[in-house]
């Protein structure tokens, strides 16, 4: 046979209703029973499956063959199994001829052939015993040699391509079963949702998905989803076979985003079209309406100008009101008119004098306004008083009183429409005029821009009046206010010539620069001044005008009697010409130099003080120091004056100095205080603050001024003598401590060695050797004990006068530990020390008997004070540069309110109860331990035990 030949795939099926064949797809497939319990295969119908028919390619080959594989498509077994050729296999990759058994009742032939006349007539229903026929097919796939290990290669290759399919897709695919359980992720997936796992149904992906299959008939769906900022379209597909949704997903969001960007612009140019059209066919409209509009104006251009020339030639404002009002009513063929003036408080609208009417009974209307006033936003003279806005009303009779105040009045006189205009000059209205008609007019805005047209040529009428009026009074205020300067004043020109002055009006002044001559005009400064004294006032006449900025001379010029000191101000006040001031400041001068001398004076005595020194005005900055405060902070004096306390110390200091300067000058008393400070180095320095107040020539407190002392010798003495007593008193315990624990601890031993060397002495000849070692052993006993608590004393002096010797040696921590444990033991009577090591080989370098006192007295302790317990916990971590001992026992515990006092001498806590012990133990342990730079930490519970944790550090 033909590679290139087709090859077909057959499986005959028999079981107890039938038997039949199929020809075998190019797809995978499964097999399995419906509700019929008939063999389907791939069939949504499957409600239990038998197996999986896998296509497999074979290595370079162009036929492939079919693996069965036993169970379904989420790898769970069959109930029954299967079988091949006889034997129950799990998978089998089929051959020409091989007889499957599903169950017990199902039978099924693998067959292949190439003929397709053997194809069609076994498929067809002419073929009802096939059996025979089938047994002479031959096998197309014996001419193809495939080796086992072509057929392992090729498995496997086939699985790894299956598999890989997806996980090298870079698109996210993701796969679920009815429940929601996710039974596969595919590495994108996992990238993109990286809480999917978490999340299940309730992230976006996953949310309705069980429902849109379980409620739909279809297996494939596409919908869009929103997955951070992303827009995603997911493809659904529902596998029934293997009651699988498997989902792929594709990340659309530059094509959404494009399709939005799209959809503007086509938006845009739909409304740019439409815009272009209503502007052609407004412009057209607006050709229209200017063609009547000119025509109109050229009719107001006409009015406005009688009515602007009535009011030029009106006398003032009143008359210039009642031309308006009369010009305007005239035109439009209105009836009445009035005004209504803001008073002087600006607070209400006033009725004017000057009002309009055509018709006679109009006169009741003004005499009943004349018991009204306006607030803002009453009425319609209040509202545009308000909104600055013109306001019509159609009809006035028809409104509310709320609305319109004088409603009822208007109606008996038959007045209708109603028109408001404010007169605005420089943002403030100063008067409302108000227009009414007796017939009802719907609102025309070419009416209201007509009448604003005229009110605003009354506006600039009445603005140009007032600036008449304020430019007469500005000159009349700048004569009065040059009159009131006690000053010379000069208008000096560019050439130095004097072009007017006044004369200063106090005492000799004319005698200064006059000469007893009355007239400067026309005079230059240098027949004026001293040639000195003129050639710097022309320097300052040329500056100012090169500049435009001020200048300032300061110059003595000669009187009578004495020099007079004088400052000359020169301003620019005209083109080529400048103002010139001249002041005498000849006692500002004197209270200068005498200023100058008081802060000499001043800078004297505050540099003599050895103490910190300064002066504060009432803002609180420093306006005088002295060198000390200088030294103090390393500044100069400069960078100290001007700033405040803020600038040299905390906030919190800071604030509490302010908070004294405020008291004290509201209080007028001094204030101490003691106090410390920093200085330049940031050493703390204490400090005696005495703070009084300053007063002004009227007693008013203008600042603070203060004097901080060194004291930090004196307290360094108080506190001394305070260690010294509290030292002394510790000595004064530990007195009385040290003879209430030897009078008892030395008692018991010595009346044991006392009573036992009696009984030897009177007894000893009557007793056998083992009465008598008996006696003897107590003695040694008792003088053992002492001898530990005579060396527990000395030791603990040494440490306490610092003597103790510190010799380390290199030591196998873990070896050292084991034999002290076993030594301990050995007296232990029921406790057992439990040791533990992870570190076994850890050598250090360590003062050993410094560490055995540590070490054996916290586990003698630990046995001791455990008197209802058996068991003792002893372990050891080596770290990288330190050792921890952990030692716990399961006693008596410690009261939390002793365990601060743990290591202080001879003190003992009071649950010990009849528990024999000295107190110095743990002071000794303490003291070895610092030795060696360690911590020591007691963690205690009553009832429940103790934990003692050791850390020392070491080198190797």
């Amino acid at each position: 046979m033909s590679e290139h030949q087709q090859i077909a795939h057959l499986l005959v099926i028999e079981d107890e209703r039938e038997k039949r064949t199929i020809v075998l797809g190019e797809a995978t497939c499964s097999i399995g029973r419906d509700l019929s319990n008939s063999i389907v295969l791939n069939s949504s119908s499957i409600s239990r499956h038998h197996a999986l028919l896998l296509r497999v390619t074979q290595p370079n080959k162009k036929h492939h063959v079919f693996r069965l594989i036993d169970g379904d498509w989420q790898g769970k077994r069959s109930a029954n199994g299967m079988k091949v050729n006889g034997r129950s296999c799990l998978s089998h990759d089929l051959q020409h001829g091989d007889e499957i058994i599903f169950g017990s009742d199902v039978r099924a032939r693998y067959y292949a052939t190439v003929d397709r006349a053997s194809i069609q007539f076994l498929t067809s229903c002419q073929a009802e015993e096939v059996s025979g026929f089938l047994s002479n097919l031959s096998d197309p796939l014996q001419s193809f040699t495939v080796t086992q290990n072509d057929t392992i290669q090729a498995n496997d290759v086939a699985l790894a391509r299956l598999a890989s399919f997806p996980e090298l897709i870079s698109h996210p695919i993701v796969e679920i079963d009815l429940k929601g359980n996710i039974t596969y992720l595919n590495p994108a997936a996992l990238v993109s949702f990286p809480t999917l796992q978490d999340k299940k149904l309730q992230h976006p992906i996953l949310a309705e998905i069980v429902s849109l299959v379980r409620d739909n008939r279809d297996s494939y769906w596409v919908r869009e989803v929103e997955v951070n900022n992303k827009t995603y379209e997911q493809s659904i597909y529902y596998i029934s076979a293997g009651k699988l949704i498997r989902s792929y997903l594709t990340d659309i969001t530059e094509r959404k985003r494009v399709e939005t960007l799209l959809k503007q612009s086509r938006d845009e140019l739909e409304s740019r079209v439409a815009q272009r059209t209503a502007e052609l066919a407004a412009i057209n409209e607006s050709l229209k309406a200017e063609i009547a509009e000119r025509k109109r104006a050229e009719e107001n251009l006409c009015l406005l100008q009688s009515i602007t020339t009535a009011i030029t030639e009106a006398p003032n404002f009143e008359a210039a009101i009642s031309v308006t009002l009369r010009g305007v009513c005239e035109t439009i063929g209105w009836n009445f008119a009035e005004a209504w003036i803001p008073d002087l408080q600006d607070k209400t609208l006033q009725l004017s004098p000057a009002w309009y009417s055509n018709q006679k009974n109009m006169v009741a209307f003004r005499e009943a306004s004349q018991k009204f006033s306006f607030s803002r936003y009453v009425g319609i003279p209040g509202r545009v008083w308000a909104t600055k806005k013109a306001e019509w009303q159609e009809n006035v009779s028809e409104h509310p009183i709320e609305l319109v105040l004088r409603a009822n009045v208007a109606k008996q006189v038959g007045l209708k429409s109603a028109l408001g205009i404010p007169i605005v000059t420089n943002e403030k209205v100063i008067a409302v005029f108000v227009f009414y008609t007796s017939i009802a007019y719907q609102e025309d805005q070419r009416m209201i821009e007509l009448v604003k047209s005229v009110v605003w040529q009354l506006g600039l009428f009445i603005e140009h009046k007032r600036s008449e009026d304020a430019l007469r009074s500005s000159m009349a205020t700048n004569r009065a206010l040059i009159n009131a300067i006690p000053d010379w004043l000069f208008r000096i020109n560019h050439k130095g010539i004097f072009v007017n002055f006044k004369s200063a009006n106090y005492k000799n002044a004319s005698s200064i620069l006059l000469n007893n001559n009355n007239n400067l005009l026309g005079k230059h400064v240098s027949e004026v001044f001293p040639a000195e004294i003129a050639t710097l006032a022309l320097d300052s006449i040329e500056k100012a005008l090169a500049t435009n900025e001020m200048q300032l001379l300061e110059c003595q010029l000669p009187s009578d009697s004495e020099l007079c000191y004088y400052e000359i101000r020169f301003a620019v006040s005209a083109d080529n010409e400048v103002m010139a001031i001249a002041r005498d400041i000849t006692d500002r001068k004197q209270a200068e130099e005498e200023l100058k001398r008081q802060e000499k004076l001043l800078k004297a005595i505050l540099n003599n003080i050895p103490d910190i020194a300064w002066l504060k005005d009432r803002e609180g900055k420093f306006i005088a120091v002295n060198e000390a405060f200088c030294q103090i902070f390393g500044l100069d004096v400069e960078n100290i004056l001007g700033k405040t306390d803020f600038d040299f110390y905390i906030p919190k200091v800071a604030q509490q100095y302010q908070k004294d300067d405020l008291e004290i000058m509201q209080s007028g008393q001094p204030k101490c205080v003691e106090d410390i400070i920093l200085d330049r180095t940031n050493n703390p320095i204490w400090v005696e603050i005495i703070k009084i107040p300053i007063y002004d020539n009227s007693d008013e407190a203008i600042g603070t001024t203060g004097i901080a002392r060194d004291i930090t010798q004196r307290k360094q003495l108080e506190e001394d003598m305070r260690k010294s007593l509290e030292k002394e008193k510790q000595l004064n315990e530990l007195k009385s401590r040290f003879v209430t624990m030897t009078s008892h601890e030395f008692r018991t031993p010595l009346a044991t060695i006392l009573s036992s060397a009696e009984l030897l002495e009177h007894y000893g000849h009557k007793w056998n050797e083992e009465k008598k070692l008996h006696y003897l052993s107590r003695i040694q006993v008792a003088v053992k004990h002492i001898t530990d608590l005579m060396n527990d004393i000395l030791v603990l002096g040494k440490a306490e006068a610092g003597k103790l010797e510190f010799s380390p040696t290199q030591l196998n921590v873990e070896q050292f530990c084991r034999e002290i444990v076993e030594d301990i033991q050995l007296s232990a009577n029921k406790h057992t020390i439990f040791f533990d090591s992870s570190n076994p080989d850890t050598i250090a370098s360590l003062d050993e008997k410094l560490l055995r006192h540590i070490l054996v007295n916290l586990l003698s302790n630990a046995i001791k004070y455990s008197p209802n317990s058996d068991r003792v916990d002893f372990s050891f971590i080596a770290r990288s540069h330190e050792i921890i001992f952990r030692i716990r026992d399961y006693g008596i515990g410690i009261p939390k309110a002793e365990q601060e006092r743990l290591f202080e001498s001879f003190h003992r806590a009071s649950n010990v109860g009849s528990i024999a012990g000295t107190g110095l133990g743990l002071a000794i342990v303490k003291k070895a331990i610092d030795i060696h730079g360690g911590t020591i930490e007691a963690q205690s519970q009553v009832g429940e035990g103790t934990t003692f944790i050791v850390s020392i550090p070491y080198s190797q």
